[in-house]
């Protein structure tokens, strides 16, 4: 099916970006309720069994040396 007509074609167009946009819309609507979702299990979550936000999973801290100690390099 092609449009033929101007009113045709600048309906087609018109109805293109509609359909873009219901669909950006309806993306951003469930991202925007995970989201939420995520944010209300951190809140609800133990604050000891959560780790820290700077922490990285798998990774161990670099010891910090005493004031008089040298770093092995």
């Amino acid at each position: 099916m092609t449009a033929v007509s101007t009113i045709g074609r600048i309906l087609s167009v018109i109805l293109g970006v509609y359909g873009i946009i219901v669909v950006a819309l309806i993306t951003s609507i469930i991202v925007n309720f995970y989201g939420e979702m995520k944010k209300t299990n951190l809140e609800e979550a133990d604050p000891e069994e959560a780790p820290a936000p700077d922490a990285v999973p798998g990774s161990v801290p670099d010891p910090v040396p005493e004031a008089g100690q040298e770093t092995k390099r």
